[in-house]
Order: structure tokens, then sequence, then C-alpha cells
């Protein structure tokens, strides 16, 4: 399934880069350590996602979901405080200067010159904002999207040929997308932009209308929308994707808080055959 897949391979780049762990995927070298990670990211993700009448009633305030709340916070502390500590032993038993350093060495390396300023209090805290604000809120969220997108595809097959057709005339056949051919692919863009307007990934607004004509604004587009435009462009330039079988993909919603696929996708792709010795190349 596509969606599990893409989210595991997110999950292990964003966790490598913040302290080199492997929690996802195949090869996991502490499988008892990755075991507890997932089962308290899981737990957390559920007292999140739960709506409580206290919200708005005070007084009808959950004393268990309150308890659950701090027992997720308290073991999110302590994994935050393991993590620094692992850190700190790795950096002391490898002192090799050219190794690539995690994100936390590189905040410990400056408590080293700076310790007023980077202090453990400070270095856990900026894991805290890093740990929700992309690991928690970013993969799910594009993961979401990505999805989304490619689903919509699949039931308009011809929307993707064109959108191909119009790759092939700008790129080329002999190289790959990239950031600057975006601007130069307007079918492309639109066909992101119209697909985050029908399946938006935090669906928060009560359901209303357009009194007269006009045109959906995107306020976050420089950033993350430029990043679904090159990522689909190249799944679109270099792959043939197809249905399971006959029947249109299932595009019923989920339940949680990020709108998410109810039926996850799963669809068949090959190496576009003119592509074929290009991608051998990389």
């Amino acid at each position: 399934m596509l969606s599990s897949r893409c989210i595991d391979e997110v999950r292990l780049l964003m966790h490598n880069l913040l302290a080199r762990k492997r929690y996802y995927g195949e090869n996991v070298a502490d499988a008892e350590e990755a075991s507890r990670f997932r089962a308290h990211r899981a737990e957390m993700r559920k007292v999140i996602s739960v709506t409580s009448s206290g919200d708005f009633l005070p007084w009808l305030k959950s004393k268990r979901l309150e308890h659950r709340m701090i027992e997720c916070q308290q073991n999110r502390e302590d994994f935050f405080w393991k993590l620094i500590d692992q850190s700190r032993r790795r950096m002391m038993d490898q002192q090799d200067e050219e190794r690539k350093k995690t994100m936390v060495e590189v905040l410990l390396s400056q408590q080293e010159s700076e310790p007023e300023c980077y202090t453990n209090d400070m270095i856990a805290s900026l894991m805290l904002t890093f740990s929700l604000g992309l690991l928690s809120a970013g993969t799910e969220t594009s993961i979401n999207t990505m999805e989304w997108i490619l689903s919509l595809l699949r039931n308009h097959p011809e929307v993707m040929h064109k959108a191909r057709k119009e790759i092939e005339t700008i790129v080329g056949l002999d190289r790959l997308i990239d950031e600057l051919d975006v601007a130069n692919l307007p079918y492309l863009r639109n066909i992101i932009g119209e697909s985050m307007w029908m399946d938006p990934k935090v669906p928060l607004l009560v359901p209303h209308e357009s009194t007269s004509e006009c045109r959906a604004s995107l306020s976050w587009r420089q950033l993350s929308v430029e990043d679904y435009w090159l990522t689909h462009g190249s799944l679109i330039q270099c792959f043939e994707w197809k249905r399971i079988g006959e029947e249109m993909v299932d595009m019923t919603e989920g339940t949680r808080f990020t709108m998410n696929k109810a039926p996850p996708l799963q669809a068949k792709c090959h190496p576009c055959a003119a592509l074929v010795k290009l991608l051998n190349q990389i």
C-alpha cells in the first residue's frame, strides 16, 4: 500500500536526521526500543484526536483523558532525554570530525561553545518542536495529500496522460524534471491545486458556498505546493501507473483529524520505457 510505505520511508528519513535512529521499516537495530516508540506514537495520536466535552464544558472534563495526556507527555520527555544522553555518549566515543552529525549532535556541539544558550531544556524543546512539527504534523498530512492526488489521477488517466505529454514537451526525455521546469508546466500546477481544493488535508471549514465567481487561493503555496509539483511531476514523468483492477479507486474518506483515505491506495507502476536508460544512470 502506497501510503504506509511512503510514511515509513519519510519517518525513517526524519529520525535518521534527528538522531540516526531507525524505528520503522526493516533492519531495525533495537527492536524493543522501536516497538516502544511506535506504541507511544500510536497512543499519542489517539489522545490528540479525541474530542472531549470538557473542551467546551469545563465541568464535564474527563480526568481519565487528562491523565492519559500527562502520561504521554512524560513518556515523550523521557524518550527525548534518553536520546540526548545516547547522542552525547556517541559523540564522546566517535571523535570523527568528518562524520555527518545528526540534529541532536549539532545542538550538543553548540552547547559546548554556548552552554548558557543551548541548555538541555532548550535542546529537548527543539526536539519536541521537530517531532510535533515535522514528524507528526508534516509527515502524515504530506503523505495524505500525495495519496489523494494519485488516487484522483488513477480515476482520470486521461489527465495524467495529458500531464505527461506536457512534461515531455517542456522537459524532454533526456533528463528529469527539476524546480526550474515547474513554472513552465501550468497543467501540472493546476492538477495539484485542484486536487488540494477537492480534498483538503485538514478539512476544518464548515460547508460553505461562494456567492459569486472566484478563484481559490492557496496561502501556503510557495513552500509546500512547489514540493508537490515537483514530486508528482517526477512520478508522472518516470512511471506508468495503473489501477489494480477495472474498478475505480475508492475515494471514501477516513475519520482521522487529517483527512486520510479510508481504503489505502493500491496501484501498479513500472518505469516509462522511454526513461529506463536514464533511470538506470541514477
